[in-house]
Parts: structure tokens; C-alpha cells; sequence
């Protein structure tokens, strides 16, 4: 017993029942027909045929399709399901007879042209649109380790899927109804050919998922936590009660080296990050988006060209400043304007 998807599209119904006629073949067989269906090996070769309902306006469905059903039954074959909207019915002779002829269909398929049309043009915009937004809104915290830039730049392969697949969905249909058109006979051949795209699909999917899973192993293994170190400022620091855990996490990529920390006493809070960059222009670039991405709707005030105050509700608690290829962010519970809390912070990281 084994599963199988069977992702086929209304219009490649014939598809569909080229793909159960070469597994019968086999020896294969569906005993249950859904999206996914359950194969069994039974060494029974029969033969499929695939039909789909087509109602003429005003029409009652129901009476349509049982119409259709029937017609099958009364001619020798046995009604084994449905997937979608495609159904599909088998012999053990092979028989001539179908429903409907090839002419049926030329009005349907001209219909779903604007449709398959659609499917495209919508996944394209929403691929530009889904580029256009990760590209100018990328944060320094999307880049901290490798495997989290393998995991932001994975709308890349994802996207590219979906344009493949509704594009091919597009002139596969387009063939199909050209063929219709002209009244030519499907071959064994042509369907394999206008079916080869289903398994490029799945082996786009299958890397989509490998490589996801590789973002997040990658992002996991790149990370590592240390003894805290003189190099990160601490609630001792501030001339607070220290916490007990005395640790932080450190991440290395391509692009930057970097180190969190988040200590607390119950009573205070402190959270850092530091990001060294091998690049200053990427230094200015990464600041300037987390200086707007914290500063948006809140108070700022500078304290010189790279280092800003930012004021929660309450009060100021928050100092972004870059040193050099280095940026600062440190985030408290205080009020650092009060105990020289600010001066201190920013005199640590100068130093």
C-alpha cells in the first residue's frame, strides 16, 4: 500500500487518466481516489477513463453529473470516484465509448483560458509585491547567521515555484484546447509530454523544503551561548543588582558577527544586541533601518550624528548608536535619563 497526489487541474482530466492507465499497467491500482489516494499493488490492469460534468446554464448540476454516472455504468464500466471535479470510471475491457465528444469541451476550455490567465498574472504581482517588500524592509536581525539568511531569502524559491506552476497551468491548458480545436487525437506520447511539468513542480517543492529545513539546521548550529564577557554591558554595569544567569548567545554569518543578551534581576531589565559588520556601508544602511524600525511613532532624540535616545510611552529606555562597523542596540526597563543611565551606556560601548 503506498499514497500518491494527484494534483491535476479540472482541464487536465485527460492527464490524469493517462497517469492511472500507465500505473495500472504496473500492476497499480486506486482503492481510495482523493488529492492524496491510496495505491495498492494487485497486479489487475484496467482501464480508466476520465470525464468531467459539464453543465449548460441553468442547468441542475446534480441531474447532470448522475446523468453522466449513469451513462458510464450502463456502458460496462465502474464508477470509482471522484478527485476535484474530475471523475473517473474503469473497465477491464478496454472500451470506446465516453460521454461527452472532444467538441464538449472547446466552450469550456475557451472559459478557463481567462481563469489559467488570471492565475498567472496574480502570482506574479504577488511575487513582485513580496520581493519588493523583504528587499527594502530587511532588518540586520534577518542576517545574523546564515541559515536565517538562507530562511528570509526563501520567498526566492518559493516564489519562483508558484510562477512556474501557474504558468506552466497556463499553457499546458493552452495545448490541451489547441488540441481540441483541431480534433486531433491525444497520444500516449503528447499526454507524457504536457504531464512532464507536474514532476519538475515536485521537485521544486521538494528543494523548497530542503532548503528550509537547511535555513533553520544552519540558523540552530550558528548559535552559540557563552559566559557573558567584558565586552557587554550588564545591570552591574548600571550599578544594579546583576542577575544569576550570567550568559549570551553569539552568531556568526557572512555579513556580521553577533551577540544578545538579555538580563534581568526581576526587578530590571536589560537587553542588548551587538552586530559587527565587515562593511561600513552596510553599517550605515543596517543602523539607519533599526533606528527608523524603533523610532516609528515614538520619540528620538540624538545625542550626536549616530547615537539616539528612543522614548517609549514613559520614558526614554531605549539607546541605537553605531561605533564604527558596530551597532548598538540596548533596550531597558529604566529611565535612562535619570542616574546618568544613557551617558553610562554609551560611554561603555565607546570605550
Amino acid at each position: 500500500m503506498s499514497y500518491r497526489i494527484f494534483d491535476y487541474h479540472v482541464d487536465e482530466f485527460l492527464l490524469f487518466e493517462n497517469k492511472l492507465n500507465t500505473l495500472s499497467v504496473k500492476g497499480y491500482n486506486p482503492y481510495s481516489l482523493d488529492l492524496i489516494s491510496k495505491i495498492k499493488k494487485d497486479n489487475q490492469q484496467y482501464h480508466y477513463v476520465c470525464d468531467i460534468a459539464l453543465f449548460k446554464k441553468g442547468q441542475p448540476k446534480k441531474d447532470e453529473i448522475d446523468r453522466m454516472i449513469n451513462s458510464y455504468l450502463e456502458n460496462g464500466y465502474d464508477y470509482c470516484g471522484r478527485v476535484r471535479k474530475i471523475y473517473v470510471f474503469r473497465s477491464k475491457e478496454k472500451l470506446a465509448y465516453r460521454y461527452h465528444q472532444e467538441t464538449d469541451f472547446i466552450p469550456y476550455f475557451k472559459e478557463q483560458t481567462k481563469s489559467r490567465i488570471t492565475g498567472f498574472a496574480i502570482s506574479l504581482l504577488f511575487s513582485l509585491a513580496v520581493t519588493y517588500f523583504i528587499s527594502t524592509n530587511i532588518q540586520i536581525k534577518n542576517m545574523i547567521t546564515n541559515g536565517s539568511i538562507m530562511l528570509y531569502l526563501s520567498y526566492i524559491p518559493i516564489c519562483l515555484t508558484i510562477l512556474y506552476y501557474t504558468y506552466k497551468n497556463w499553457i499546458v491548458h493552452e495545448k490541451i484546447r489547441r488540441q481540441f480545436l483541431k480534433q486531433q487525437d491525444f497520444t500516449k506520447e503528447k499526454l507524457n509530454q504536457l504531464s512532464m511539468h507536474k514532476k519538475k513542480v515536485k521537485y521544486m517543492i521538494g528543494f523548497c523544503l530542503i532548503y528550509v529545513l537547511a535555513g533553520f539546521s544552519l540558523d540552530y548550529l550558528q548559535r552559540d551561548i557563552h559566559p557573558l564577557d567584558s565586552s557587554i554591558l550588564t545591570l552591574n554595569d548600571l550599578s544594579l543588582t546583576p542577575s544569576k544567569d550570567q550568559t549570551y548567545t553569539s552568531s556568526r554569518s557572512i555579513l556580521t558577527q553577533g551577540k544578545i543578551c538579555t538580563e534581568t534581576n526581576q526587578k530590571d531589565i536589560i537587553h542588548s544586541e551587538i552586530y559587527t559588520l565587515k562593511n561600513h556601508q552596510y553599517s550605515q544602511t543596517f543602523f539607519n533601518r533599526l533606528l527608523n524600525e524603533h523610532s516609528h511613532n515614538r520619540q528620538k532624540k540624538a545625542i550626536n550624528k549616530n547615537t539616539y535616545l528612543i522614548a517609549s510611552s514613559k520614558h526614554y529606555d531605549t539607546v541605537i548608536m553605531l561605533e564604527h562597523n558596530k551597532i548598538i542596540y540596548v533596550t531597558t526597563s529604566l529611565d535612562l535619563t535619570q542616574n546618568n543611565y544613557a551617558h553610562k551606556i554609551i560611554k561603555f560601548y565607546k570605550k
